[in-house]
């Protein structure tokens, strides 16, 4: 059965090449239903192959009836092997995945003949009669020595067990065993053969230097059977004993994502390449009913009228065998039990995955062979490719017979469903060479293969673990959906189509306000609950949507805007946000009421003419300078006093107002002053060029008055602060950089006498 015994499929068929092939293979449960065989080998007989048709199985049926077969008389080593086996109903199935387990029974036979001369070949095909090889003819007497016949019938009782004993990634190592119980039914053997015979003439026959072994169940008592037991004529005990190494190839290709893990695909063979080393059929069997050993030895023994006997026992036959030999019916007999070996062999098998599901396979199978009793196994070289697939399989083993070219065999196999049929000798059946012998096979079983975790709706969660066995889902959900990948599954989200976050029950905030989407007024702008999630960048109560001024706080009454000098004009339209104004001059006051604004009048505390620039024709344009003073020099703690004001003092943006971060300094300037009271202050003020000259002058003048102010009120003495304003006249940077302008914006103080 080389066609499909190395099938990952072929189940329980597989222990009789290698125990261990059972474990993990393709198929978890295999039942055996019927399977049954028989092979023929000799190199003696044959039908030549332009006696034979294509494919014409009736036709060699008619040739043997006929005897349209010959001989090969000039071989020199005559062999015989013949095999039958019957499985009956038989069982593979796993304990867990790297442990499987097989029980079966089986019936077989098995026959083997060797060292058969051609002279006694002859006769053997042409019967005793056949003169043109008796003495009377050739002279000659045939030497024997080393001939050998064996045959047995015996019922199987068999276990296996086979395991993984390793299993990497990359490769894994398999071992298993079969015991079985052995129950002979028949048996005979010929042995220990030496000497030479010849037929003389028609009715005479002679053993000269003769001496042989046989043994044999005597047949005659299975015709009359009162049981059951009585069909059994010993019993014995074999081992088979396997291992298979596999090199395997990239995880990727053999395992299969499910419940969150990378798990073995039991559908697909793990191995580039499979190899096998097994020992077979180790063991014996003794038989002690109605069996019987002879021992026949002379130097010189005629067999007269040899053509007229008829035997009509086994034990008539040995009679007359002993009386041959020995004049005595009875001397021959020796023991009433024998023993016979099974057709031991050690095999090897290498197994190559070509591409998915095609493969070659190569298997040696040595027969073992000792001077005992026992039926021989023939020797096979053979290399098959296949395909092979759950329902479908076919091969075409190539194999040779004792690694003999002329025993080259070319067989095919098929497996269908639950049939399978095959021989691993089909070629003679296209007349493609002599026909030596047949093989045939066909059996019919029950399998249930290993199969993926189920997983109906195909989502990698096993139906086992999900929740939603009809809806795909995600493993960390127990299989239940969730559509728009948020994290939440379907069945607590309340935006399932929609990606959200858990807090809002899988719906969105994708302004990120805290405020799902759906409640959220403006969803793609942060903002305030008390908006409804609607931005109000400038804090003034009043949303961006609504606000014309979204980046200045502002009031309702004018959509956001603001109006920091109260004059009804929004700061954006106002040319002076901080001084209010009329309308008519964008926002800027007009001191003086002459119609010029107080920015664009250079005298605005005066009204003027439009020529000179809002002054009369009798004011000074310019601020007159004081009367030179002469400045007092100060310690070095006195002089940090004066500049620590100088950088400390600041004011209300736009306003004469002394903010409070300014009060230590200048108290420090108080106390300085009352302490030296012959000390005299000047304070002067200065702004930048930014906005009107007149509105920069007044306000240079206000914010001196206004540290004048401070300090009288802290307990210096009017009369000895003098305070100016120089708007922007004194600049002592540029106005052109930010920083410049800052410079030129400052409030000076010089202690005088």
């Amino acid at each position: 059965m080389l066609g499909l015994r190395s099938s990952n499929y072929a189940g329980i068929q597989s222990i009789g090449i290698n125990p261990s092939l059972m474990v993990d293979s393709r198929l978890k449960w295999d039942i055996n239903i019927l399977t049954a065989g028989a092979s023929l080998e000799n190199d003696y007989l044959f039908i030549p192959k332009n006696k034979l048709d294509f494919f014409g199985l009736g036709n060699i049926v008619r040739q043997i009836d006929k005897k349209g077969y010959k001989d090969d008389y000039d071989a020199t080593d005559n062999n015989l092997y013949f095999s039958a086996s019957i499985m009956g109903p038989s069982l593979m199935f796993p304990v867990t995945r790297k442990h499987s387990v097989a029980l079966f029974t089986q019936w077989r036979t098995a026959i083997s003949s060797n060292g058969v001369i051609p002279e006694a070949a002859k006769y053997g095909f042409e019967g005793f009669e056949y003169d043109p090889l008796h003495y009377e003819n050739t002279g000659k007497f045939y030497d024997v020595t080393g001939a050998e016949f064996n045959a047995m019938a015996w019922y199987e009782y068999g276990g296996s067990y086979a395991t993984i004993l390793s299993e990497k990634d990359r490769s894994a190592l398999k071992a298993g065993i079969t015991l079985k119980f052995l129950r002979g039914v028949s048996a005979g053997y010929l042995s220990d053969v030496s000497g030479m015979f010849n037929v003389l003439n028609d009715s005479d026959m002679v053993f000269e230097n003769f001496s042989a072994n046989y043994g044999r169940v005597n047949y005659n008592t299975f015709d009359n059977m009162n049981g059951v037991g009585d069909f059994f004529n010993g019993s014995g005990f074999s081992v088979d004993l396997g291992v298979t190494y596999e090199w395997r190839r990239d995880p990727s290709e053999y395992t299969y994502e499910m419940d969150g893990e990378r798990k073995l695909d039991p559908e697909k063979n793990k191995y580039d390449v499979r190899l096998g080393l097994s020992i077979l059929d180790i063991g014996s069997i003794r038989y002690k009913n109605n069996s019987n050993t002879f021992h026949l030895e002379s130097d010189s023994a005629l067999y007269p009228n040899w053509d007229v006997d008829e035997f009509s026992s086994n034990w008539d036959f040995d009679y007359t065998m002993s009386n041959v030999f020995y004049n005595d019916p009875g001397k021959s007999l020796r023991d009433d039990h024998f023993s016979m070996r099974l057709p031991g062999a050690i095999s090897l098998q290498a197994d190559i995955r070509v591409k998915e599901r095609f493969y070659v396979n190569s298997t040696i199978i040595q027969g073992i062979r000792n001077k005992s009793a026992g039926v021989d196994r023939a020797s096979v070289y053979s290399i098959t490719p296949r395909y092979e697939s759950l329902w479908f399989e076919a091969a075409m083993p190539v194999s040779f017979i004792n690694y003999k070219s002329s025993a080259l065999r070319v067989g095919l196999a098929f497996y269908l469903g639950a049939f399978w049929i095959g021989s691993d000798k089909v070629g003679t059946l296209f007349g493609l060479n002599d026909l030596y012998g047949a093989d045939v096979y066909a059996g019919f079983k029950y399998s249930i293969p290993w199969r993926r975790m189920a997983d109906r709706d195909n989502d990698k969660v096993s139906d086992k673990k999900d929740r939603c066995i009809d809806v795909p889902g995600l493993f960390k959900f127990e299989g239940c959906p969730d559509r728009d990948g948020d994290g939440v599954e379907d069945a607590r989200d309340t935006c399932p189509d929609t990606p959200g976050i858990p807090e809002f029950n899988g719906c969105p905030d994708r302004d990120h306000d805290r405020i799902m989407d759906r409640l959220d007024a403006c969803p793609d702008d942060s903002g305030l609950v008390e908006f409804n999630g609607c931005p109000d960048r400038d804090g003034d109560k009043i949303i961006d949507l609504r606000d014309s001024c979204p980046d200045l706080p502002g009031i309702v009454e004018f959509f956001g805007c603001p109006d920091r000098d109260g004059d009804k004009i929004i700061d954006p339209r106002d040319s002076c946000p901080d001084v209010a104004g009329p309308e008519i001059y964008f926002g800027c006051p007009d001191t003086d009421g002459d119609s010029i604004p107080d920015r664009d009048d250079r005298c605005p505390l005066v009204p003027g003419l439009r020529e000179l620039n809002g002054c009369p024709k009798e004011k000074v344009l310019a601020p007159i300078e004081p009367a030179p003073v002469q400045e007092v020099k100060l310690t070095t703690e006195e002089q940090e006093i004066i500049n620590t004001v100088f950088k400390n003092l600041q004011f209300e943006t736009g306003k004469a107002i002394i903010r409070q971060v300014s009060f230590t300094s200048l108290d420090a300037l108080a106390g300085l002053m009352k302490r030296k009271p012959e000390f005299r202050l000047i304070i002067d003020g200065h702004t930048d060029n930014v906005g009107a000259a007149a509105m920069n002058l007044t306000l240079s003048k206000k914010r001196a008055k206004a540290a004048k102010d401070y300090l009288i009120a802290k307990g210096v003495e009017e009369s000895r602060i003098t305070s100016n304003g120089y708007g922007m006249t004194k600049p002592v940077s540029t106005n052109k950089t930010p920083e410049g302008r800052a410079q030129n914006r400052r409030v000076e103080f010089k202690i005088v006498q």
